[in-house]
């Protein structure tokens, strides 16, 4: 994948290894890379604890690329 990707990981995510996201993360070729930890998140980042954290970083990060 060659195109600008931004990973969430939640912090207290049950469901998903942490090493997951460095996994996908190699495999994006993407000069415009980041993983996003949001450490007290569970599984499902949007509907958690820091939901509205994580949507303005989503904004951020989409906005970034519009220019």
């Amino acid at each position: 994948m060659h195109c600008p990707t931004l990973i969430l990981q939640g912090g207290q995510d049950m469901t998903v290894k942490p090493q997951s996201a460095e996994e996908i993360m190699r495999r994006i070729f993407s000069k415009d890379k980041q993983i996003l930890c949001l450490e007290n998140s569970g599984h499902n980042v949007l509907l958690d604890k820091q939901r509205n954290f994580a949507m303005i970083q989503i904004k951020e990060f989409l906005e970034r690329g519009e220019k």
